[in-house]
């Protein structure tokens, strides 16, 4: 399967998409918890479920991911963002230990 920045091109399997929301858990887990944060978001769902979208799928469609990557936030922006706060985090200390 090809991948941008960590995101699979095409049809993907639900945990891939979970996993790059909650990295640190396990797949499973990250799949549970991402379908709660679906199903918190009442117009997501709705939208998802006119896609063909059930508790149970396994698979998402293009549409799918888009709708979630809309709603939920789009995880490649986050990352960047959270790269950028650790670097400048970095860039911090190594400030403070070399005037200390």
């Amino acid at each position: 399967m090809k991948f941008i920045s960590n995101i699979p091109l095409g049809i993907c399997a639900f945990s891939e998409i979970a996993v790059l929301y909650f990295p640190f858990i396990l797949k499973s887990s990250a799949s549970r918890r991402l379908r709660n944060e679906i199903e918190k978001n009442e117009e997501l769902l709705r939208k998802l479920e006119e896609t063909g979208y059930t508790r149970k799928n396994i698979y998402l469609t293009v549409l799918q991911k888009k709708l979630i990557f809309a709603y939920l936030g789009d995880v490649r922006q986050e990352k960047i963002e959270l790269e950028e706060l650790m670097e400048n985090n970095t860039e911090n200390n190594t400030n403070k230990t070399s005037a200390g």
